[in-house]
């Protein structure tokens, strides 16, 4: 490591007077003190709700995230606001929807001024970092995002699974191992320094995206031939929104004959395996005495990754639940909690209030998500909106306008060029059927329509119909 990139690091511990008075008007600053907890956020990459052994998956071995699951709560109705990368983190970070903080597509960065929880969390005296992947344009400048000042982070062009280029601390640099070891590594080496105040730590792992490759050693761990497929494979795409049939992912299914498709799995399969490994090192450092007690382990995904599911091959402009719904687990020091079990709708919107709750500060009135601390204290509690939102805009240069809601029981897309669907989720949990017409559900699609508007009207949706 050069002597700058050490010097780069010592600003870890370094923060900004006018930075903090900047933010004083819109936050009331806790005083300093060691009971706040430290935060580290745990993020795979593209791994649907379904592939671990918590959630009942009875092929995919994770044990070090089932043993999480078994310590915190697991939020079994989780799901990402967009199943887009970076728009994903960007929510994340802000609290919002993508039509407000505008990162409407990957190739979109986050804007310098967005207000963002780790920018807060940095004037109220936390050291804010970032590891691993990030998606989102700007790594290679010395801050990805506002509060994060220090981060050894894979560049976003960077597609390669093995020893591909990094930037830390804005300087390049090459990892030596795979990517998902290296984004551990560089996790331990944070988590290693001596902290007397507070810190949020982002691990942002590569695995297990775009299944192409196994990692070495996992090539033989879930064989082809015993990968089930999906019992969604046959649906007809010629019948959906002219948005999904002519998207990459519905393109891209057709090249695939059954026996590849159990291949990409096997990769999938042994791709979270390998991640698991990972985040097992991350766990037993943050298991050890001098953190265990004061940190929040939380665990999440951007979105799904459909293989075959639905007649599709990556993501794209859906809300199916392998598409939009996402593994969450929190793990709050000696929480006493009766429920491991949460099945109220929450998204991960609700991560940035959650955070700031966590470190004793409001959520501002323009975050769109709400923390997650109440359902952890109770989950039955009755003022939570069991109903959360989707977004979809942009997929690359081509538009793909898409909006929808979804509640305990049904899911509603708007495709805003026509060809809607309808989903009961009690009835149809694949969504195999899309139940638009049918008159039976005719009083519900109009209370979901209805909702759906309400809610685009508050938070000034512009492609909201006139």
């Amino acid at each position: 490591m050069t002597r700058d990139v050490r010097n780069n690091r010592r600003g870890w511990f370094r923060s900004s007077a006018a930075w903090v008075v900047g933010l004083m008007p819109l936050m009331a600053i806790p005083a300093q003190g060691s009971d706040r907890p430290h935060i580290v956020l745990l993020m795979a990459d593209s791994q649907g709700a379904g592939l671990t052994g918590f959630e009942g998956h009875d092929q995919v071995k994770t044990p070090h995230l089932d043993r999480l699951a078994v310590e915190g709560v697991w939020f079994a109705r989780a799901y990402t606001p967009t199943p887009q990368w970076a728009p994903s983190r960007a929510s994340i970070l802000t609290g919002q929807y993508p039509h407000t903080h505008r990162v409407l597509n990957d190739d979109l960065p986050l804007p310098a001024v967005a207000d963002t929880f780790t920018s807060r969390l940095e004037a109220a005296g936390y050291t804010c970092a970032l590891v691993g992947q990030w998606h989102m344009k700007g790594v290679s400048t010395s801050q990805p995002a506002p509060g994060i000042e220090d981060h050894a982070a894979v560049c976003p062009e960077a597609r390669s699974w093995d020893r591909c280029t990094v930037m830390v601390q804005g300087e390049p640099s090459q990892a030596e191992t795979l990517l998902d070891d290296w984004t551990a590594q560089q996790a331990l080496a944070f988590l290693d320094r001596a902290h007397e105040q507070p810190f949020f730590l982002w691990v942002n792992f590569r695995g297990p995206c775009e299944p192409t490759t196994y990692p070495p050693g996992t090539e033989g761990l879930y064989p082809a031939d015993q990968v089930e497929l999906p019992p969604t494979m046959k649906v007809n795409l010629r019948r959906r929104s002219n948005i999904l049939a002519n998207s990459p992912p519905a393109k891209a299914y057709p090249a695939k004959n059954p026996s590849q498709l159990r291949q990409d799995r096997s990769r999938q399969y042994a791709r979270i395996t390998h991640l698991d490994t990972a985040v097992g090192r991350v766990l037993e450092r943050l298991n050890q005495p001098d953190l265990r007690d004061r940190t929040v382990v939380v665990f999440a995904s951007d979105g799904g990754w459909p293989i075959g599911d639905h007649a599709l091959w990556g993501r794209g402009p859906v809300f199916h639940e392998e598409v939009s719904r996402v593994p969450m687990v929190i793990r709050r020091p000696g929480d006493k909690r009766s429920t491991p079990k949460v099945e109220r709708i929450v998204s991960l919107v609700d991560l940035a209030p959650t955070f700031l709750d966590l470190a004793g500060l409001s959520a501002p009135i323009t975050m769109h998500g709400r923390s997650l601390l109440g359902l952890l204290d109770n989950p039955d509690r009755p003022d939570h909106a069991d109903e959360r939102f989707f977004v979809y805009d942009r997929l690359a240069d081509q538009a793909a306008e898409v909006r929808g809601v979804v509640t305990p029981q049904f899911k509603l897309t708007d495709y805003l060029g026509g060809n809607d669907e309808f989903y009961d989720l009690g009835r149809d949990p694949h969504e195999l059927h899309n139940a638009m017409t049918d008159l039976e559900y005719q009083a519900v699609i109009k209370v979901l329509q209805d909702r759906l508007q309400t809610w685009r009207q508050t938070t000034r949706d512009p492609k909201l119909k006139r």
